[in-house]
């Protein structure tokens, strides 16, 4: 092959790829955003724009399209930021060892921050998800020394959000020593999931076995159902990853 023909077929071969990059970008934009984005501020530094928090995942909309600024979260701290009506969303993440919530409307932005509770302890792992229609659930694991829990909030549009309470039964298995609460450790955090419907999915490895793990249900007029015990191999292929909109708290389409 000639050097003036070699040069032709490479950037035609450079051409096509960038012209399917592209095609590739451009479908993945037409997708629906998901309901519940991951917003991460990084820690405090010099830089000025470091300062700023950065969405991990896709940019939350409101049902109109408008774009929602990222919560005010403090350096290094991750929050779960969900649509959970039209022009009204909530994010929650962990501050001084609680887990609070902050609503944002768009005629107010967004709103302080007040903690679900106060009781001895500390939080972490904190998720969110919503229908985005009025409905939507947050956990978070609660430890006192050693002993570990999962806790919970039901958000209804008409009356608020509900007292926190224990999911009885569950037992998350334990995270690694001296992490700081308001980093999330995805290997043992739970997942959160929300239908249509308004019911509210979760699961979780379980501390009771290494090989399985725990999942519930919330239905709005029943509560949470028996806890059921899985085996993490038949869990795995079905779970999403944490970092994924599902596993991040989003509600399903």
């Amino acid at each position: 092959m000639g050097r003036a023909m070699r040069q032709a077929w490479e950037r035609g071969v450079l051409g096509t790829a960038a012209a399917l990059v592209a095609a590739l970008l451009a479908a993945c934009g037409e997708r629906s955003t998901p309901s519940a984005v991951t917003v991460s501020a990084p820690a405090a530094s010099a830089s000025k724009a470091a300062a700023t928090p950065v969405a991990e995942l896709p940019i939350l909309k409101d049902a109109d399209g408008q774009v929602i600024p990222p919560p005010p979260v403090p350096a290094g701290t991750t929050a779960q930021a969900a649509l959970t009506a039209s022009g009204t969303a909530w994010a929650i993440w962990i501050q001084e060892g609680r887990t609070v919530g902050a609503r944002y409307t768009r005629a107010g932005g967004w709103e302080a921050p007040i903690p679900f509770e106060r009781i001895a302890g500390i939080d972490s792992d904190p998720q969110l998800a919503s229908n985005g229609n009025g409905t939507a659930m947050a956990m978070w694991r609660h430890t006192v020394g050693r002993i570990e829990a999962l806790r919970y909030s039901h958000w209804d549009a008409a009356t608020g959000w509900s007292g926190p309470d224990v999911l009885h039964g569950a037992l998350p298995r334990s995270r690694p020593p001296n992490l700081p609460p308001e980093q999330p450790y995805p290997p043992v955090a739970p997942r959160l999931s929300m239908d249509q419907q308004g019911t509210a999915h979760a699961e979780w490895p379980s501390g009771f076995h290494e090989q399985q793990m725990q999942a519930s249900a919330f239905l709005p007029s029943r509560g949470w159902t028996q806890l059921e015990d899985r085996a993490l191999d038949a869990t795995a292929s079905q779970s999403a990853p944490l970092g994924s909109p599902r596993a991040m708290g989003a509600a399903a389409r």
